[in-house]
């Protein structure tokens, strides 16, 4: 279809004329179809196609031809990553402005809904941005029209899956009359994804620049690299290796250095010492930044977490322009941010993930799985520049070859290699995700009863493919929630046979000998002979009956002796919730909302309705898990340390995988102490991208934090947290809040300290400076002092 021809479907011509600005002139399949399913009429849509063949533009176009048509209209673009929502920003703003369309980003404070955010027509923010959006029940929330959620299959990732899936819940219900759009990589059940998201499913394997994919056995991977790239360096390609660790990453680059560097021209090799020369005027610099700077002047780069935000940008927009012809990197470059290569090649189909500060010593060996190994693979081949992408797996011998090739690809009639993918699953299911969303769910209905909650839970991903694959399993029993669900979950954990057998067991035949802590014990008659039962939290179910012996303990499958003595307590007033728990506790899992109740998250009005707390409340806004905020709030309560607090939390978050409270204790006291990032990062031994992560995490938990004492009424306690968390904020000791607040483009940390000892004490002396006298302070530059100057000015 020629994009002139969007014109039949109402499409604004000034809206054809930006897509023909940048470059598009006929649309690819997947958007042709995604506009004859309805696109532009409303429709909900799955995309599943792979990298590079038009996703974005089916979702970027239908928010801007809703915006045109509806000037109250407001769409929201949700993306993954913080440095994808910049670009999509970017990217967007540049292209749409001129539409009158304002473009923001949002990717900040859980608990802070920026103002501008009302005025805004496009709004790119994170999965847990718009969540805490929807949170925070803002005015404008039913003016939004359009949602598109970009790399949907992220419901199935561990860490933020369960989150992403309770936001899809919540936007079909808040929101039902929003077109909702989907896009995705290809993925193993796309059909059943589409079918619970009530969204029509469109897919397409066809890519703008067509994909060769091989396992190639070699001797030794490193010389096949090195010589493959070269040709396509020598060629005008670039090129993407994906090894197993960021210490690879690094070594391999300089490993490469030499050879890659007799390939750049002269020009180019300005262009790059301009860049690294730039990256040393810019901020603090550490060993990595210097040795990644060594590596770009010579053509290539190496990209993983442990580098700053800013050293990993400069390293992708140093290969989107062409001047960095060869990256080597850890799967941080394998989704997200857009830099495809003309050939990749993936050196090991495991990472390790490394934690070397003291504090995180742990690593971890994990097998990508066929969707990130075909993630990987489908950044190969550039559009407009590249006629075919390559991408290879490496392998070392026939036995690996072979291993790989039945995980990853089946071979069709005419044996070509086809993609076999994994299918999405849900992590909802998991205890600790099931208890933060209950509480959710009862904060945003304002009180719900526990058959709503049922309800709610009803209409998830976990749930639905639960139903499909058991149908008989019963959603009360999971939750465990109301006075007949601790029966369900008994039904749940025996066999039809038994549920029988019970009915000859009259109620006198059961009797009960004692109730001691976390153990019930008694005596079941059948038949003239008693069988000795029990529920014990520690120790299990247990029967002297033959049945529990030879089959029950081994499958966790209550026999009618104990099933009966469990049907007998429930229905016993006095007892039944007490003994509940320890009945359901003894086979492995917990009555979730109990946790919540009894620890002053919510209570239960007499009307049955579960109502949100105070400390609930907290837990919402600050998008903390219940179980963190009890950390918090118990640590205050005793006088801990606020660093040791902070640790506990933060592992609770599983953002820490071990901690040392003095280390990190030591670290944050020399973090705001203005200790250099160079020296933090040899002294602890933490990369800077790990040192940024950990301040980031630091300030959230301080924020935390200070609003818990305010609940608690510690108001010097508060005042103490808050002026800590704008230290930890800033890097800085406390003479230097007020300027680093004021926030002056160019200035941060290192050069607020040279303006504070220059003799700049308050904001009137800056606004007396003038351009002559900053440019005299050493390691401010001339561009920082211009920023100054002009910064007062305006």
């Amino acid at each position: 279809m020629n994009a002139n021809q969007l014109r039949n479907y109402g499409v604004n011509q000034k809206i054809i004329a930006i897509l023909k600005q940048n470059g598009i002139e006929t649309l690819r399949e997947i958007q042709m179809s995604a506009i004859e399913q309805g696109l532009l009429k409303g429709k909900n849509l799955l995309v599943c196609a792979p990298s590079a063949s038009g996703k974005t533009l089916i979702g970027e176009l239908a928010s801007v031809f809703r915006l045109c048509n509806d000037p109250m209209a407001k769409s929201i673009y949700m993306v993954p990553l913080k440095a994808l929502a910049n670009e999509k920003y970017e990217e967007f703003s540049s292209k749409y402005e001129k539409l009158g369309i304002h473009v923001n980003v949002s990717t900040g404070d859980f608990d802070i809904v920026p103002k501008d955010l009302e005025d805004s027509d496009l709004i790119i923010c994170t999965y847990e941005r718009f969540d805490s959006i929807l949170r925070g029940r803002q005015k404008w929330q039913n003016q939004i029209q359009t949602i598109v959620i970009d790399e949907i299959h992220n419901i199935g990732n561990d860490n933020r899956g369960a989150r992403l899936e309770s936001t899809i819940m919540r936007i079909k219900e808040y929101l039902p009359d929003a077109q909702l759009i989907g896009l995705s990589a290809t993925v193993g059940n796309e059909q059943e994804l589409a079918e619970w998201l009530d969204c029509m499913f469109i897919s397409s394997d066809a890519r703008p620049v067509p994909l060769y994919v091989d396992v190639a056995v070699v001797k030794n991977k490193v010389e096949y690299i090195k010589n493959e790239s070269l040709k396509v360096i020598e060629e005008g390609g670039q090129v993407l290796i994906f090894v197993m660790t960021r210490r690879e990453s690094e070594k391999l680059a300089l490993k490469l250095a030499d050879f890659v560097s007799t390939k750049i021209r002269k020009e180019e090799e300005e262009k790059l010492h301009k860049i690294v020369d730039k990256m040393m005027e810019n901020g603090e610099i550490t060993i990595l930044t210097k040795r990644l700077g060594t590596s770009i002047s010579r053509g290539i780069g190496f990209h993983h977490a442990g580098l700053s935000l800013n050293d990993r940008k400069i390293v992708e927009n140093g290969f989107k322009e062409g001047l960095i012809k060869l990256v080597v990197c850890t799967t941080t470059l394998s989704s997200g941010i857009n830099t495809p290569a003309r050939i990749v090649f993936l050196k090991d189909t495991a990472i390790i993930s490394q934690r070397s500060s003291k504090f995180r010593p742990k690593m971890i060996l994990t097998e990508l799985n066929a969707n990130e190994v075909h993630q990987i693979l489908g950044r190969a081949g550039r559009p407009g520049y590249d006629k075919v992408g390559k991408g290879y797996i490496l392998v070392e011998n026939e036995a690996e070859h072979k291993k790989i090739m039945n995980k990853h690809f089946v071979l069709d009639n005419s044996g070509e290699l086809k993609e076999k993918h994994n299918d999405i699953v849900s992590n909802m299911e998991d205890e600790v995700n099931i208890r933060e969303q209950m509480l959710l769910r009862i904060y945003e209905t304002e009180g719900c009863s526990e058959p709503e909650l049922i309800d709610f839970f009803n209409k998830s991903f976990w749930w639905y493919k639960t139903k499909k694959s058991n149908g008989n399993y019963s959603l009360s029993s999971k939750l465990m929630l109301g006075h007949y669900s601790v029966i369900d979950f008994l039904k749940s954990h025996t066999k039809p046979e038994y549920l029988e057998k019970i009915k000859d067991i009259p109620d006198s035949n059961v009797k009960l000998q004692s109730i001691s802590g976390n153990r019930i014990c008694g005596v079941v008659y059948r038949e003239r002979v008693g069988r000795v039962v029990e529920f014990d939290i520690e120790k299990g179910p247990y029967c002297d009956c033959n049945t529990w012996k030879f089959e029950g303990q081994h499958e966790n499958i209550l026999c009618e002796h104990l099933l009966k003595f469990g049907f007998l307590l429930m229905n016993h007033l006095k007892l039944r919730i007490y003994a509940g728990n320890i009945v359901v506790e003894s086979l492995g899992e917990k009555r979730l909302m109990d946790f919540l109740l009894e620890n002053d998250f919510v209570y239960k009005e007499k009307s049955g309705k579960l109502k949100c707390t105070g400390l609930g409340r907290l837990a919402v806004i600050y998008y903390i898990k219940p179980e963190t905020l009890k950390v918090i709030y118990e640590g205050l309560l005793n006088n801990e340390e606020f660093t040791e607090i902070a640790v506990k939390a933060l592992t609770q978050e599983y953002r820490l995988t071990k901690y040392d409270s003095w280390v990190l204790a030591k670290i944050v006291k020399d973090w705001i102490d203005e200790t250099t990032l160079l020296s933090n990062t040899k002294k602890y031994s933490i990369e800077p991208g790990d040192f940024q992560s950990l301040i980031e995490s630091l300030k959230w938990i301080f924020t935390a934090l200070s609003a818990v004492a305010r609940r608690l009424g510690l108001k010097e306690t508060e005042k103490e947290l808050k002026k800590l968390e704008t230290r930890i904020k800033y890097g800085v000791r406390e003479e230097l809040l007020w300027l680093c607040k004021i926030r002056i483009p160019g200035v941060g940390r290192v050069r607020a300290r040279k303006l504070f000892e220059s003799g700049y004490k308050s904001l009137n002396d800056l606004k007396k400076s003038s351009y002559d006298d900053l440019v005299m302070i050493e390691g401010l530059g001339e561009i920082t002092a211009n920023m100054i100057v002009e910064y007062f000015n305006k």
